[in-house]
């Protein structure tokens, strides 16, 4: 290495720049284990921030249970690692709308806002974060906040546009999978 003498009045800085593999960026939050939420897949029952086979899941929607919690409610499936989990910003990829009812810990669903779409990230884009939350539901989801697209789906501009954008969801899980 080569030194240069310096004008007067100038300091020599040294960088040194460190390049680390991310896995998983988290530009958007994790959603924490919150409302005895369980998700049973075709073959497999997922449990809180697990890795989950795609092979495991199917393409029917799981069975979603939720112990102390019932009434109305909003259930809402988004992938916040769209397109991959490696980049940001990430977007949340919207994958199942529905309103639902709790009774006893069974779901029953009312109304299906957006139909279930089976988690599938594209190959090589790192492991995703599937996250299921459910708010509480004081009215029906008007027709005019019905999101018109899975992609770069906002989550909190549709809880807000719903009257929800204070409220803390009443249960939430997460899993991971990856292509």
């Amino acid at each position: 290495m080569t030194t240069l003498p310096l004008p007067a009045g100038l300091l020599l800085l040294t960088v040194t720049a460190c390049f680390l593999p991310v896995a998983r960026a988290q530009c958007l939050p994790d959603q924490l284990d919150v409302g005895g939420m369980t998700i049973e897949f075709a073959t497999t029952t997922a449990t809180y921030d697990d890795d989950v086979r795609i092979s495991a899941m199917g393409t029917d929607a799981p069975t979603v249970t939720a112990t102390g919690v019932e009434g109305d409610l909003l259930l809402v499936l988004v992938d916040p690692d769209a397109p991959s989990a490696r980049m940001c910003p990430s977007n949340y990829w919207l994958h199942w709308i529905a309103e639902i009812h709790i009774l006893n810990d069974e779901i029953v669903i009312e109304k299906t806002i957006v139909a279930y779409e089976a988690p599938s990230p594209p190959p090589r884009s790192g492991p995703h974060r599937y996250q299921f939350i459910l708010y509480t539901l004081d009215l029906l989801v008007p027709l005019d906040q019905v999101p018109g697209s899975r992609s770069g789906f906002n989550l909190a501009r549709f809880i807000t546009g719903l009257g929800l954008g204070n409220s803390d969801p009443v249960a939430s899980f997460q899993f991971t999978a990856e292509n």
